[in-house]
């Protein structure tokens, strides 16, 4: 793909989920072994998927629109809450 092109949001965010399916069946579980982001088309960031769904569990709804300065612009699966091994809740998202 040349720069000209443009793809839109939602084709380029099943391909990402796609991607990061395809490095999980070649062996890439572990959340330390395989990262994917995509540059947003309109370059206000990249996404990339939320921490807490697996390589292998990937859907585009798991993606996240992180700007340049890590703050997350667009949050496409919902925000829950789980407790903290230390006795307190935090946002899982």
């Amino acid at each position: 793909m040349t720069n000209t092109e443009t793809v839109d949001i939602a084709t380029g965010l099943e391909n990402l989920a796609r991607g990061y399916r395809i490095i999980a069946a070649n062996g890439h579980l572990d959340a330390t072994l395989g990262h994917l982001s995509w540059r947003d088309p309109e370059g206000r960031g990249l996404w990339m998927k939320c921490q807490e769904i697996g390589l292998d569990e990937v859907e585009a709804s798991h993606l996240h629109l992180i700007d340049w300065e890590g703050n997350v612009l667009e949050r496409r699966a919902p925000t829950f809450r789980v407790a903290h091994p230390c006795g307190g809740p935090f946002d899982a998202s």
